[in-house]
């Protein structure tokens, strides 16, 4: 559609102005230029020129060579008296069109600017290094850093900023670093509750981060693990596989089973358990959720065993005091 309408309006804008000129479009083409009141026409090399005096603009048909495409023509308006990159082209050797670029290489292409759609911006300004500003935005930065958001725009050096005034909308959006800027190859989650927001405020608001590693971090930019959490967790189940051997091993007959004066022993000069982390090591250090519930099952286990003993020793007591008591 936007190739179509170039050409006819260009074609409307030739046959109206040459019929009102002075001259001949013949003339122009045998003396190289004429005038008149309104336009002025010139030929230059291989393009015609069409001059509308007052609106400040040039437009343009040429012809070209190229090594990859060969002969082309284009077709288009530029900002000034000449082959500025300031316009819309079309290129008439592959049919693309270009708006700001009188050499644009793809189906549509944007010189150095944003394409906007109402409240939604796309695009990357190549000058400046920021993305466009808008309710909704997608660009880029220089460094390739790419952003998806709300309310937010992406400034150069990977920077998020507040894109427009607005009573609620706090900003919101996903980041992915580009490259040398810190994070690079992680996505980024950024949210934030409604608030009144000022345009132009520097915003940083990272909840969520895939990394590199595909480690995920919640509260944290540098999670450690596949899952890294900094807060508390609500959740209605939880199932960890284990890495470690369950211990029933303690029931087997060769278990070297602590006896209850050892284990008071040990308790009173390191003050917990054999086998169970200190309270300073498990807050500097955490827990292992798996081996964790090994190790406290174990201790029951083991604790069943000096009951099942205890109860043994008692019975035969028991025992014995019946037999005293008979023989009385």
């Amino acid at each position: 559609m936007i190739k179509l309408s170039i050409l006819f309006f260009t074609a409307i804008f030739l046959e109206v102005n040459v019929a009102n000129a002075q001259e001949t479009l013949q003339s122009v083409m045998d003396r190289g230029s004429t005038t008149s009141n309104d336009i002025s026409f010139s030929i230059d090399g291989r393009a015609l020129r069409i001059n509308p005096g007052g609106w400040l603009s040039t437009w343009l048909i040429g012809k070209g060579y190229d090594l990859n495409l060969g002969d082309y023509t284009k077709i288009g308006v530029a900002g000034g008296p000449d082959y500025s990159n300031k316009g819309i082209w079309i290129y008439g050797g592959t049919g693309n069109v270009g708006i700001g670029t009188n050499n644009p290489i793809e189906s549509l292409e944007l010189g150095a600017g944003f394409l906007k759609s109402g409240h939604i911006s796309f695009g990357h300004d190549i000058i400046s290094g920021k993305g466009p500003k808008n309710y909704s935005t997608v660009g880029i930065d220089n460094h390739a850093s790419f952003f998806l958001g709300s309310n937010l725009y992406i400034s150069d050096d990977a920077v998020l900023k507040i894109a427009k005034n607005h009573s609620t909308l706090s900003g919101a959006g996903i980041l992915i670093p580009g490259n040398g800027q810190e994070n690079q190859g992680s996505i980024i989650f950024n949210t934030a509750v409604p608030a009144n927001v000022i345009a132009e405020t520097p915003y940083h608001s990272p909840r969520m981060i895939i990394n590199g590693t595909g480690n995920v971090g919640i509260g944290t930019t540098t999670p450690d693990e596949k899952l890294t959490v900094k807060g508390k967790i609500h959740a209605e189940e939880v199932r960890v596989d284990l890495n470690v051997p369950g211990p029933d091993y303690v029931f087997e007959q060769d278990y070297q089973l602590k006896s209850l004066p050892e284990i008071q022993a040990f308790i009173k000069e390191n003050k917990h358990l054999p086998e169970i982390p200190s309270a300073k090591e498990m807050e500097e250090k955490g827990i292992n959720l798996s081996e964790m519930n090994m190790l406290l099952l174990k201790k029951v286990e083991e604790l069943t065993l000096h009951l099942i003993k205890q109860n043994e020793e008692i019975k035969e007591l028991k025992d014995e005091i019946k037999a005293i008591k008979t023989k009385l």
